[in-house]
Order: C-alpha cells, then structure tokens, then sequence
C-alpha cells in the first residue's frame, strides 16, 4: 500500500502527470500512486483530480500505456 502525504502528493501528482504525458506510458507503482492520491488527499483541486482521471481513461482506451 502507498502512503500519501497531503503537501507533497500534490506537487508529486503534478510532476508525475506531466512526465507520463510526455512519454505516454505509466508505469504500474505510479498508476498506483495515483490511484492512492485521488482517494485520500482532499487538497487535490478539482483541476488535478480532473488530470488525474484522464489519465486513468487514457489507460483504459488504449492511449497510455501501462508498463511494469
């Protein structure tokens, strides 16, 4: 299970979108990550949540792809 922290999940969720819409692809521990991120930090705005759940469709359509 990951552990998130409400400050740094933020920042971190930012790097980590930018950097997996630069080489479409998300590895499994960062979609995980993210996972976690969306569900328990509620200091996420409604931008980042919204960026976050593009990329959860992206996976699933095909666009992203999920890499170990």
């Amino acid at each position: 299970m990951v552990r998130v922290t409400a400050q740094k999940s933020a920042e971190a969720a930012r790097r980590l979108i930018n950097r997996t819409r630069l080489t479409q692809q998300i590895s499994c521990k960062d979609y995980f990550y993210l996972t976690s991120v969306i569900l328990a930090d509620t200091s996420l705005s409604e931008a980042e949540r919204r960026q976050i759940n593009r990329l959860f469709d992206d996976v699933q359509t095909g666009h992203l792809h999920l890499i170990d």
